[in-house]
């Protein structure tokens, strides 16, 4: 008779009542006493359940020398309260980007929750891979003509850009990462996020910027629409025709804030928010603190390569020289923007102002990428690979980034419209 396999640790239970043959051991993750249901095909002879349980028992030993090793214990936390420890643990994260990770979090666990993965303990770099293809094979969404507001309709077969991709990834690995480093999953990595996330290839574009007449025809298009007035109000209608009709302006100005970012070259973020406590007129400067910006680093915006700029600012502040310094709101701003210009307004007037720093020879001279970096926050190899060589056909003798742009005459029309912190005024009686 073959001697029976032993099974350390695995105590086979007789069936009893509705149960039939079980194994209790000791979880060798959780400390917990388990209760396990013999297979019915191994719970047919003795042997066949003591070869089952020393199986077993060899399985929960491996685990043990594994854990003893420094391996993550498998904790059988759900993944969705996995997921939100993330956002617990970043509550001071802008409302755009948690927004951000928010929609790339709820794709996540859907496909978690379409692929069977329930708890932190069961993602692994194979199933990872499997949500980077559906974030790579999901097809292209747009608003329905005429449809309800934010109503949208899927293309089929039209594929999403690599670009929308790699942003959804760098959010996902982002979270991941996170998790990973708080030893959430027992079978995940760096190194599988790594590899499982890999970005998708991206094709390398030229920078959009404006050239000098397009930058003229921009400039006036924001003029002409800070003077565009209703035909006539209600209250001009009450008026009569004592009263002037047509006097009263339909939006908030765009004019001084589009020259502002173009001049410099400040992010829009940036510029939406800057305060009168920020700008210091008398050196010259705009000092932006680490936390107004997208870097988290603080730097100084120089007024001295724009006098027109200082100008604008000093006009600006004639009329409202407390808090905010355009005295709009973002949604506002962006209105206004959308009314002349494309999607990429204003970070195409930053590359501008960026390139005509980088090539303008009498601005910054030999220094010109380090200081335009500097003068923008961001790296010298930014300024190198992007602006460098741009533009070309900037005079000489150009010391100022209007005189480099071509644009003072408009940019004087500008300052001469400037009105007080409101455009929107009510009609003259």
């Amino acid at each position: 008779m073959a001697k029976r396999k032993k099974h350390k640790g695995v105590v086979l239970l007789k069936p009893e009542g509705t149960h039939g043959w079980r194994a209790r051991y000791v979880d060798p993750d959780s400390g917990k006493f388990v209760k396990l249901s013999v297979p019915e095909r191994d719970a047919t002879t003795l042997e066949l359940r003591a070869d089952w349980a020393h199986d077993l028992s060899q399985k929960l030993s491996k685990r043990k020398h594994e854990l003893t090793d420094g391996a993550t214990r498998k904790t059988g936390a759900a993944f969705p309260e996995v997921v939100e420890g993330y956002f617990k643990a970043h509550v001071k994260h802008g409302r755009k980007t948690l927004r951000g990770y928010r929609f790339v979090a709820a794709k996540l666990l859907a496909w978690a929750a379409e692929n069977g993965v329930k708890t932190a303990d069961e993602l692994t770099r194979p199933k990872l891979m499997g949500f980077k293809a559906s974030l790579v094979n999901e097809c292209k969404t747009v608003p329905v003509e005429q449809g309800k507001r934010g109503e949208k309709k899927r293309l089929v077969e039209k594929f999403r850009s690599n670009v929308t991709i790699n942003n959804e990834l760098r959010a996902a690995k982002t979270i991941l990462s996170y998790l990973v480093k708080t030893d959430s999953f027992a079978r995940l990595s760096f190194d599988d996020l790594h590899i499982a996330l890999e970005k998708e290839t991206v094709g390398k574009k030229a920078v959009k910027i404006f050239r000098q007449a397009e930058l003229t025809k921009l400039l006036q298009d924001a003029l002409d629409h800070d003077a565009a007035t209703y035909e006539m109000t209600r209250l001009e209608k009450e008026a009569g025709k004592k009263g002037k009709q047509g006097q009263t302006l339909k939006h908030n100005p765009i004019a001084p804030f589009t020259a502002f970012v173009l001049l410099s070259g400040m992010r829009f973020s940036e510029a939406v928010n800057l305060t009168w406590e920020q700008v210091h007129l008398d050196l010259g400067e705009i000092h932006l603190a680490d936390t107004d910006t997208k870097t988290h680093h603080a730097r100084t915006v120089d007024l001295a390569v724009s006098p027109a700029l200082g100008e604008l600012l000093t006009k600006l502040k004639e009329h409202n020289d407390a808090g905010s310094v355009f005295g709009m709101t973002e949604g506002e701003i962006r209105a206004g923007g959308k009314r002349i210009a494309d999607k990429a307004y204003w970070q195409t007037l930053r590359a501008t102002c960026g390139t005509f720093l980088t090539c303008s020879p009498s601005i910054f001279g030999a220094s010109s990428a380090y200081r335009s970096a500097f003068q923008l926050g961001h790296s010298v190899q930014v300024a190198e690979k992007h602006y460098l060589g741009l533009v070309k056909n900037i005079p000489k003798e150009a010391t100022t980034v209007e005189a480099a742009m071509g644009i003072e005459a408009v940019l004087a029309q500008i300052l001469e419209a400037i009105p007080g912190p409101k455009l929107r005024l009510v009609a003259a009686a």
